[in-house]
């Protein structure tokens, strides 16, 4: 969901009932919005049973929402999401970065 700054007004006035027919959702949180506000709705999705990944280290740029009533994560399952997708590829672009610096 990426929808230009109107991210959290959507997701705060959505009724339970819509996230029970999401699986899974990505939503790029502007820098703009208030980060309270960000941690609030996140919360909010959390507590309707979605299993939450934030991917940006610095921001809320890029979180992923996983319904677990319509689409379980195993122990296992998480563990790659975590590992490989956010802390490996984010490691691999901080040496990208660095080494092209260096040349």
């Amino acid at each position: 969901m990426d929808i230009e700054g109107e991210e959290l007004a959507v997701l705060q006035s959505a009724p339970p009932e819509l996230f029970a027919r999401i699986a899974q959702m990505t939503v790029e949180f502007e820098d703009c919005h208030d980060k309270a506000e960000i941690r609030s709705v996140i919360r909010k999705i959390r507590g309707l049973g979605f299993w939450v990944v934030t991917f940006a280290w610095r921001n809320y740029n890029d979180v992923l929402f996983v319904n677990q009533k319509l689409e379980p994560v195993s122990f296992f399952q998480r563990a790659i999401i975590v590992l490989v997708h956010k802390y490996g590829r984010g490691l691999l672009r901080i040496l990208d970065r660095r080494l092209s610096r260096t040349r």
